[in-house]
């Protein structure tokens, strides 16, 4: 089963024009790096901590994972799209 991870590096956060903060950093599974948009959602906050959900939908294809095993009655085993979604959590230093 292939697992993905992030790179090291300052995050990029960015506000959109629907005022949504959208993290974007690489995302390397099965041997591909790729950029991946992630939607921020506050989910809580103090004077030196903050708290964040990501949820994101990615196309397996992106990462070369192959979808194309045929099931018994025809069609792909699995979709091309999987749901990711992370829990971020930050203190001020």
């Amino acid at each position: 089963m292939p697992t993905g991870t992030t790179a090291t590096r300052p995050l990029r956060v960015l506000i959109g024009a629907e005022h949504v903060p959208t993290l974007r950093d690489n995302l390397a599974c099965h041997g591909v790096t790729a950029e991946v948009p992630l939607r921020l959602q506050l989910e809580g906050f103090s004077e030196t901590r903050v708290a964040f959900t990501a949820p994101s939908e990615l196309s397996r294809k992106t990462f070369d994972v192959s979808i194309g095993l045929p099931l018994d009655g025809g069609g792909p085993v699995t979709g091309d799209r999987i749901s990711v979604a992370l829990a971020i959590q930050a203190t001020l230093d």
